[in-house]
């Protein structure tokens, strides 16, 4: 505990204000920051702390979906603040997703929001109704213009 007390307050005293770096190193994290993404929890606590502290269109926000609040949260909250000027991506994932029918739900959703973006995210369950790659399918179907991106592990990838 010592060894990282001290650690902790060194680290303090080596931090530096963006305005005490040279130019070029001032360049640099301003491009790393305006190349950074938020990933929020799909909460209402998250649209507040969004709000609060940042600006439309001051950083891309990605949302999340998760097993205990699914697709519709993430959805709403991605609904909430697009419609509040932030440039949102929602995650969407096969877990959440019931048919083909509901992916062209889902694009209607993202289409009257003006949103751009989706990640589809790999699924995690055993008892799929629709697959990942059938939802990405869907979603370029149905959708004109939308951005598809798709995560995945790099243990799914083989040489």
């Amino acid at each position: 505990m010592v060894i990282l007390s001290a650690d902790r307050r060194k680290q303090r005293r080596n931090r530096r204000s963006i305005l005490e770096l040279d130019d070029s190193s001032r360049r640099r994290v301003r491009a790393l920051i305006s190349a950074s993404r938020f990933v929020i929890q799909p909460t209402s606590d998250s649209i507040k702390a969004v709000e609060t502290r940042l600006g439309p269109g001051s950083i891309p926000i990605d949302v999340a979906v998760t097993a205990g609040l699914g697709l519709d949260q993430t959805l709403a909250v991605t609904e909430v603040l697009a419609s509040h000027g932030y440039e949102v991506t929602p995650h969407l994932s096969a877990d959440h997703v019931k048919s083909p029918q509901h992916v062209s739900e889902v694009v209607r959703r993202l289409s009257r929001r003006g949103i751009k973006r989706v990640l589809v995210v790999e699924a995690t369950g055993t008892d799929l109704r629709i697959t990942t790659g059938a939802v990405v399918a869907q979603l370029a179907e149905h959708s004109e213009g939308l951005q598809i991106g798709v995560r995945l592990d790099p243990g799914d990838l083989s040489d």
